[in-house]
């Protein structure tokens, strides 16, 4: 585990160099709350405190804020992440994100689980009980302080606007919701007192009720989602000045293009949205877009455009990061895979040019000779595919030489809702998202081959590491499961095979947190409840995937 601090500098005309240190916090604790790759995540607070001066009753700025944390994560992979972050504050003058050898931090949860020490009755130096009463009233001011700081900034203010005309249709929803409750009770209790007599009429008239309630739950769902829903256009608004800085630090020319941004998502997805997008925009003016000398030389306009576009597909949104730059070259990408010993040349000349563009999803894979403030980390899209999946969304990759390159990002429009696949096995009903499935086929020993430690999967064209979902879940032994079908799942870049006794359909979940009693048990994203009552869990594909692929 790395104890890491990182140390930021800000330009000496940055008006709210505090405002700025929050946000950059918030992306840290949302990394420890969500990804849990960062742990213990807290801002200097000497620091923080310094902002307020001894002598007059207000606030001052100052240019300096430091940030601690511990990770599993290499040095240079922790590296990449926040400089991918703190990159895109042209506000900030310098920072360092360096390793501590030492244990120099005291974690603010430590400090709340620790007791203040007793003194021992034998001790040779004697305080006088004033002094005493006086520093441990200082001690429990500053751990108080400490405290109150981690637990007020781990809080995002969730405000969003909305429409007074939505407001009223829900308010309208709701009436009718409480008439068609009385309706209901009034007709079941006629049919209680009725004794057989028109006990048909009562019972269509209960049956038209509860179909009219059924159109009511279903409008409501609608406007729920609706309510939670922003305009994408919330996401360019800080993008124009980013390239603008970028390209003159690259001496490059870029003409921006935003296109669809009425197209509307959840909010949660959108807020987690701003530092992928971000980083593909970066990846295409400084990968992507030539110089102008260059495009000169190619018969190109000396300024290059990227453009940005969403639009709604199903219930889906698609965003997409297109520029018309030189495109991803694919020898590069094909050395880059032989160095690292990824793949070998054989497999390498089997594979089409499509699937080795994916591979520049895995960490470590550039096409970038020197490292630079703007990309070369050899980190990167590896985290913005993560975070992309992280939000049940797929990011896919399209690119020509000397035409350009397009990004895409499939996102669904919401994640309380799901679309999934209900499975059976080992006696219990799961589901799984739809939107990982790639395939289902019967079960046959002729196409499976059992290995040493699992399964292997001949599709023909490729070989997936398969398993059973009763021995994922330890639910049963191997030997003990008798699966019937298959599933073709991916997520992470990665395909992958599982072994289910019986596939019972497509259904519509809301899915539900475990809670902090339970966790996240890895392979398990939630829970939701079915028509009939009955519990089950969802499955989490990338935990799934992990698991079978032993990251």
């Amino acid at each position: 585990m790395n104890n890491v601090e990182v140390v930021i500098y800000y330009k000496s005309d940055c008006e709210f160099p505090s405002i700025i240190s929050i946000e950059i916090f918030r992306f840290l604790s949302a990394r420890e709350k969500n990804n849990h790759d960062f742990q213990s995540v807290i801002v200097d607070p000497d620091l923080f405190s310094s902002q307020i001066s001894d002598e007059v009753d207000e606030e001052i700025e100052v240019s300096k804020y430091a940030f601690y944390f511990s990770s599993s994560y290499d040095m240079e992979v922790i590296r990449g992440i926040i400089a991918t972050k703190l990159d895109a504050f042209h506000e900030i003058e310098s920072y360092t994100i360096e390793e501590k050898k030492e244990d120099p931090i005291v974690f603010i949860d430590d400090i709340e689980d620790e007791k203040t020490p007793q003194r021992s009755e034998d001790s040779k130096v004697e305080q006088d009980e004033e002094e005493e009463e006086e520093e441990d009233g200082y001690q429990e001011e500053k751990i108080e302080q400490k405290t109150t700081f981690k637990e007020s900034h781990r809080k995002k203010v969730e405000n969003i606007r909305i429409d007074l005309s939505r407001l009223e249709e829900l308010g309208n929803l709701v009436g009718e919701l409480i008439i068609n409750k009385l309706q209901i009770s009034s007709y079941t209790e006629k049919l209680l007192k009725s004794n057989g007599k028109n006990s048909a009429e009562l019972l269509e008239a209960l049956n038209n009720s509860v179909i009219h309630l059924n159109e009511i739950s279903n409008n409501l769902k609608d406007l729920s989602l609706g309510l939670r829903m922003v305009k994408i256009s919330t996401l360019y608004k800080k993008i124009p000045a980013i390239v603008r800085d970028l390209s003159k630090n690259l001496k490059k020319l870029i003409k921006l293009k935003f296109e669809g941004d009425e197209t509307e998502l959840d909010k949660s997805i959108v807020d987690e949205l701003y530092d992928p997008l971000l980083h593909l925009v970066r990846n295409s003016l400084d990968h992507g877009i030539e110089t102008p000398e260059e495009r000169k030389a190619i018969g190109k306009p000396n300024e290059g455009t990227i453009k940005i576009s969403a639009f709604h597909e199903g219930n889906h949104a698609i965003i997409e990061v297109e520029d018309d730059g030189k495109g991803i070259d694919m020898e590069k990408i094909r050395q880059k895979l032989l160095d690292k010993k990824i793949l070998t040349q054989e497999s390498l000349d089997e594979m089409p040019d499509t699937e080795i563009l994916n591979y520049i999803f895995l960490p470590g894979v550039t096409t970038k000779e020197k490292v630079t403030e703007v990309s070369g980390r050899g980190v990167g899209l590896d985290v913005v595919r993560s975070n992309i999946e992280l939000l049940n969304g797929h990011l896919d990759i399209h690119s020509e030489k000397n035409i350009g390159t397009k990004f895409t990002m499939r996102l669904p429009l919401t994640l309380s809702i799901l679309q999934v696949l209900l499975i059976s096995d080992s006696d219990s009903v799961y589901a799984i998202p739809l939107y990982s499935i790639v395939d289902t086929n019967q079960w046959s020993n002729e196409v499976v081959k059992k290995t040493g430690s699992g399964f292997l999967y001949d599709k023909g064209n490729k070989i997936l590491s398969t398993c059973l979902l009763s021995y994922l879940l330890n639910a049963k032994k191997e030997e003990e499961s008798n699966p019937q079908y298959l599933l073709e799942v991916f997520s992470n870049g990665h395909s992958i095979g599982i072994g289910v006794d019986n596939i019972l359909g497509q259904s519509e979940v809301v899915m539900k947190s475990l809670g902090n009693y339970i966790g996240k048990p890895e392979g398990i994203s939630g829970a939701t409840i079915l028509s009939d009552g009955n519990v089950i869990l969802i499955l989490d594909p990338r935990g799934l995937v992990k698991r079978i692929k032993g990251e």
